[in-house]
């Protein structure tokens, strides 16, 4: 039975792209995905079954990352949707991602087919809550598009069935009412050979590592807060990623703090895990990031928040804390500091907690989940 993926996203070259391409990799493989619809791909992988927008998809994107624009971002998104409402043809199985599938789900719909929406941030409502409130706290003039969130709103209700890759995420869905029979969970993964701990490691100062946007809803605000509530003056905290705009002006001071260093985007973060001691991501609202998969594997305990923990469990690879609580997570931090025998421990126990999470177990979980929704469609 045909089935067709389809992601207004780059396919592969790190990020969530990773992710896209380890999903297509074990769907293919399966005989899934016989056709897929992405803005632009790294990866010639996938034959004749790949779709792009080519090089006109891969200059909007570039275009859209620089404009900061929630419009900018609302036109892509729509216009590749509409593409692939007009490109797709019949299908039993439509898989799409939120923000791009709102057309094409409903062109799958008329068709008889089944769809699955791929969601990979937590419900629209919590997570515009959270921004808007951290957004209104720092005094930043900026709020969640809601055009965005009613898009994605209709998606979800929309669609057969909406996959998450989180408890967390999970539960802010079950939280606002949507049916449980409705989701399906499938973790995401790392590759563990890439991602693996420091063989020999060198001598450096005590490092705390942040890895992803550095921007208010990642917590990074409260993440400097405890950094300068623990006044270390022999210590670093490192943050990689690109940096929001709204940074700047709401945390300017807290920025300049001594040991915090802005590394900008790193291609190779395996090499920054290897060099710290413990990483923290302090997120107000997520899906299942990546980046503390990628910790883990690296043999790192983490401080983080449920909403960003992804497979780590308080007391045994992480310390977890309440979003937006400076205080806890400086208490947090100054303890993994101290206890050296604790983080060691919760080091080994990440590094084996992620050797369950490969990209090949979020590969089977999703040919698990195509089997059971394609074996109730008529052949």
């Amino acid at each position: 039975m045909r089935t067709i993926y389809s992601v207004g996203m780059r396919v592969g070259g790190g990020g969530g792209g990773e992710r896209l391409y380890h999903a297509l990799r074990a769907l293919t493989a399966a005989g899934y995905a016989q056709r897929i619809y992405a803005s632009s791909s790294a990866s010639d992988a996938f034959g004749r079954a790949m779709h792009t927008m080519g090089l006109a998809g891969r200059a909007l994107r570039f275009l859209i990352a620089r404009a900061h624009s929630a419009r900018a971002n609302a036109a892509h998104d729509g216009l590749f949707d509409r593409w692939v409402a007009t490109q797709a043809g019949e299908c039993a199985l439509f898989h799409g991602h939120s923000l791009y599938a709102l057309a094409s789900m409903q062109r799958a719909h008329a068709q008889g087919a089944v769809v699955l929406l791929d969601r990979g941030m937590a419900h629209p409502e919590a997570y515009a809550q959270a921004l808007d409130g951290e957004f209104a706290r720092r005094g930043v003039d900026r709020r969640v598009d809601r055009a965005r969130i009613q898009r994605e709103l209709h998606e979800t209700e929309r669609c057969d069935e909406l996959l998450v890759g989180s408890e967390s995420a999970r539960a802010s869905y079950l939280a606002r009412g949507y049916p449980a029979e409705r989701l399906a969970l499938v973790p995401y993964g790392v590759d563990t050979q890439r991602f693996a701990p420091a063989v020999n490691g060198i001598a450096h100062p005590f490092r705390v590592l942040f890895v992803g946007q550095v921007g208010l809803g990642k917590g990074v605000g409260y993440l400097l807060e405890a950094w300068q509530h623990l006044g270390w003056r022999d210590a670093e905290l490192w943050l990689a990623g690109n940096q929001s705009p709204e940074m700047r002006p709401a945390l300017g001071r807290l920025l300049d703090q001594p040991g915090v260093r802005l590394l900008g985007y790193e291609r190779q973060p395996e090499m920054l895990y290897r060099a710290a001691d413990l990483f923290c991501l302090p997120s107000l609202s997520e899906g299942g990031p990546l980046v503390t998969y990628e910790a883990m594997a690296c043999g790192l305990p983490s401080v983080t928040t449920s909403e960003a923990a992804g497979p780590a469990r308080d007391g045994q690879e992480a310390l977890l804390v309440p979003e937006c609580d400076a205080a806890a997570l400086a208490l947090a931090l100054q303890r993994l500091r101290d206890d050296t025998a604790l983080r060691m421990r919760m080091g080994r126990a990440a590094r084996a907690r992620a050797e369950g999470y490969t990209w090949e177990h979020y590969g089977q979980g999703l040919v698990s989940l195509y089997e059971r929704l394609l074996s109730g469609h008529a052949i």
